[in-house]
């Protein structure tokens, strides 16, 4: 991903709509009004990790986000472990669709005003 915008959005997430936004989502990257990046399942509420960093600085930054039933969420920037919570080790399990670029992260920690974010800007 590639911003400048001081707006946020949403990188990738899980919907549960296959356009417009999702009351219900999921598994979401997403970029708050100051760049700083989170990832956030949800399992009996939104449980999110962070970085402390903002990256909406206009270089190129390969994120990565994951999340396993054994070492719970990491979220990772160029191939750096930025924070990570054993604890996360599940989500929500429902039919759905990968979103990348536009969805709801309302009610989320740090969420966001405008839910589409200009990544992939020059």
């Amino acid at each position: 991903m590639k911003t400048t915008a001081q707006n946020g959005g949403v990188l990738i997430g899980f919907g549960n709509n296959q356009t417009g936004t999702s009351p219900s989502n999921d598994r979401s990257v997403y970029m708050d009004n100051s760049g700083v990046l989170h990832f956030g399942i949800y399992n009996s509420g939104c449980q999110v990790i962070s970085s402390t960093t903002n990256y909406n600085d206009g270089v190129w930054h390969h994120v990565a986000a994951v999340m396993s039933s054994t070492a719970g969420t990491s979220l990772y920037v160029d191939g750096a472990l930025l924070s990570s919570n054993p604890s996360y080790t599940y989500a929500v399990n429902y039919t759905g669709y990968w979103r990348i670029g536009n969805n709801s992260v309302t009610g989320w920690p740090s969420s966001l005003l405008k839910y589409r974010l200009n990544y992939l800007n020059d």
